[in-house]
């Protein structure tokens, strides 16, 4: 099992970007409209709820207690050193799978097999928890669908990149 002290700052950094970068594709990929406060919230408890899903699983654990207890974030959730700020959804979804492919490199290298399957599970249960949040191309809650089209595409290029 492998714990913070194991990284270094960069990949330490890579390690706490995923988890939220995956919610937030797929919250980009389709307008909710007022749906997408319910993908905000399900994102957040999505991803600190991994410490309750995987509570044998040591990286995560330690990823989700630096979020609560040691008030560490995502890069995508400053309002200062964004990188992604600005960027359009192309971009940000190719700056994202990006980040997915160089996840699984470093825990491929320092995670043991069983914490790098845990990560990839925990990130794409937050990515497919988001779509299911709100209903899409409805008005006022009625009509649309659950999951859109453009959110399963997302999904899909997240666990290809982190594959």
């Amino acid at each position: 099992m492998t714990t913070k002290s194991e990284y270094n700052a960069e990949e330490w950094q890579l390690l706490l970007d995923v988890p939220t970068l995956a919610g937030l594709a797929v919250m980009m990929s389709a307008k909710s409209g007022l749906g997408t406060m319910k993908e905000a919230i399900s994102l957040t408890r999505s991803t600190l709820e991994g410490g309750k899903e995987f509570p044998n699983v040591e990286l995560i654990q330690a990823i989700v207690n630096a979020r609560l207890k040691g008030g560490e974030k995502s890069t995508a959730e400053t309002f200062t050193d964004n990188p992604y700020q600005g960027l359009g959804f192309e971009k940000f979804k190719a700056a994202v799978s990006e980040k997915c492919r160089a996840a699984s490199e470093v825990l491929a290298r320092k995670a043991t097999p069983e914490e790098a399957v845990a990560f990839r599970t925990w990130v794409l249960s937050i990515a497919d928890n988001v779509s299911k949040a709100a209903y899409e191309g409805g008005f006022l809650g009625f009509g649309g669908t659950q999951v859109s089209p453009e959110e399963v595409a997302a999904i899909d290029s997240i666990k290809a990149a982190l594959a």
